[in-house]
């Protein structure tokens, strides 16, 4: 893991934009810098980190026999006001005892060099995390925020303003300690008329716009941090600090929901607030601010997250049990199952739904399985330079023809998905037109060649690939729906309208998959009727409905079960198996 240390960016805000030059200090730990060289009593074993101020070493110290980090003010800068720089950041630290914030231990001077000296930390930047990782969750940015605001809150009763809080400037260490650096750019109470330090795409508007530093400012600061760490990037971005002074002034922001939309209500409601425009509301302090994402923190396990939880689950039981009534009396239609030989118990109801969905669970999970293969098939062959090339040709030309078709807007992608889903669907119902008339005969009636489909040979390919079919249809639907409102979320308002036609062909594929499913994958205890292959539909009473495939129309009847010509099998079969057709 790479390791960095405390003060590697110091810099005005009339140099640069939101991201740092280059040639500051973005040299990790690695031992690719390493040194010999002696600087007072400190050997110097490694160069880490150089800013406009200095250079940080990674040195020994043969007093305290420990590893520190050393920074030194260069040479050739000289002059009172950095000097007094320095050693206003060594006085801040030195007042600050916290274990979110870097520990100062000493300033030294050796031939007109000042050098402050500090705990040398081992682990990464929240940039590095970021940069290497990926973005974080909203929980994991929520942790990180709170022991940044116990560092800040800890500065600001220290009487000091921090002024520069970002990613560059917080350590993760290895053991997962969060780590508050760089305090260049904090003075005690802030004047106005002083050029401020800091990093564009942190600072807050008031002082972008002139204004002083103050607590509340390194609240936007913070939120702008939580901001970064879930998405990569700001919520107000400029190439130059004129630009990001100019989005403010204009109130350009992109919303923390059109970004990552599937973040928790609660969080994107604290970032919000800590990103205010106007400095009275935000959150008042530090502490107010840990509070706040203290209670994110909770939320799995607050009232609001189980009543969430059981209304899915509530939800979930529901649906089961609505599709297991559902199939239930469509086979009892189909079959001609009466009362009171229907009587059977409810918790039958979600025995069937639950058996209805477990195909299309199996068939859907693949399907998002295979996606996720694929996908990382992909990224690992645009590691090979030509593939990637091609890959991004590709992709180009899409986006293009999807520009020129407008298919970046969601309500002509809403219409393109519905066309395509009408399409789907009706080509379903011309595949599998016999099978969906013998589902949807009643059997009792029904000639035999109408019933044949249905018949068990061993394999139950139609129906299997009927089901298969509304399965990839419905997978679709859904994707496409979760994209719309995604699509939405970045030009609001959220309008339900352009989604009403997928979700009705959502329900109406769903209906065609669920409705048949208990007549067509029966099976019933198959009943010696005077030697006639039956199955018994239900009974009451000691009377048995029983339906016997190979008679003609019509083949229920209701037979006396203690008749001694009805013999009980004990098998069960489907009521479909196959027999010569009459």
């Amino acid at each position: 893991m790479p390791e960095r240390t405390f003060g590697q960016d110091h810099r005005r805000i009339g140099h640069g934009s939101e991201e740092e030059p280059q040639s500051e200090t973005r040299t990790s730990l690695r031992a690719d810098t390493p040194i010999a060289a002696q600087w007072g009593r400190f050997d110097l074993r490694q160069k880490v980190g150089e800013g406009g101020f200095g250079s940080v070493y990674r040195a020994w110290d043969p007093d305290l026999e420990r590893e520190i980090a050393v920074k030194i003010l260069k040479r050739d800068i000289g002059g009172e006001p950095l000097r007094d720089s320095l050693l206003r950041e060594g006085r801040a630290l030195a007042r600050i005892r916290h274990p979110n914030v870097v520990s100062v231990l000493g300033i030294e001077a050796e031939r007109e060099q000042v050098a402050l000296c500090m705990e040398f930390v081992h682990g990464e930047t929240l940039e590095e995390v970021v940069r290497t990782n990926g973005t974080l969750s909203a929980r994991e940015a929520a942790v990180v925020g709170e022991d940044v605001c116990r560092a800040l809150a800890a500065v600001h009763l220290a009487g000091f303003v921090h002024r520069d809080v970002k990613a560059r400037n917080i350590m993760r260490e290895q053991a997962g300690r969060i780590v508050l650096m760089d305090f260049g750019a904090g003075r005690e109470e802030c004047r106005p008329g002083r050029d401020e330090i800091g990093t564009p795409a942190y600072m807050a508007p008031e002082v972008l716009l002139g204004a002083p530093a103050t607590v509340t400012s390194d609240i936007y600061s913070v939120g702008v941090l939580l901001y970064h760490l879930v998405t990569g990037k700001y919520p107000v971005e400029g190439k130059t600090m004129e630009e990001v002074a100019a989005a403010h002034r204009h109130k350009r922001r992109r919303p923390l929901s059109e970004r990552r939309p599937e973040l928790s209500l609660d969080f994107m409601q604290v970032v919000d607030r800590a990103l205010a425009f106007d400095p009275e509301r935000r959150y008042p302090s530090a502490a107010a601010l840990l509070e706040a994402l203290g209670a994110i923190g909770d939320d799995p396990f607050s009232q609001r997250a189980i009543g969430l939880a059981a209304g899915v689950g509530l939800g979930s039981v529901a649906l089961i049990t609505f599709f297991g009534f559902l199939t239930t009396s469509a086979f009892n239609l189909s079959v001609g199952r009466t009362p009171p030989f229907d009587a059977e118990p409810r918790t039958v109801w979600v025995e069937m739904g639950l058996r209805s969905l477990v195909t299309p669970i199996v068939y859907g999970s693949a399907m998002v399985l295979v996606a996720w293969a694929a996908q990382f098939g992909l990224r690992v062959l645009r590691l090979i330079k030509p593939i990637d090339q091609a890959a991004r040709r590709v992709v180009a030309h899409v986006a293009r023809v999807a520009a020129r078709l407008n298919l970046d807007d969601a309500d002509v992608f809403a219409q393109a998905v519905t066309a395509l889903g009408v399409i789907a669907l009706a080509a379903i119902v011309w595949q599998f037109s016999d099978l969906l008339r013998a589902l949807f005969a009643l059997i009792n009636d029904a000639p035999a060649e109408v019933l044949r489909p249905l018949r068990w040979d061993g394999e139950r390919v139609a129906p299997s690939l009927y089901r298969f079919s509304l399965d990839v249809l419905a997978v679709f639907l859904i994707v496409a729906l979760v994209r719309t409102r995604r699509m939405q979320a970045r030009k609001p308002p959220i309008r339900l309208r352009p989604m009403l036609p997928i979700i009705g062909l959502l329900t109406l594929t769903a209906l065609m998959l669920e409705t048949p499913y208990r007549f067509g994958w029966h099976f019933a205890e198959r009943v010696d009727a005077a030697g006639e292959r039956c199955y018994l539909l239900g009974e009451a009473a000691g009377d048995g409905l029983i339906y016997c495939p190979d008679r003609n129309p019509p083949r229920n009847r209701v037979i006396n079960l203690s008749d001694p010509a009805v013999r009980r099998i004990g098998t069960a079969e489907s009521i479909f198996s196959p027999q010569p057709a009459r």
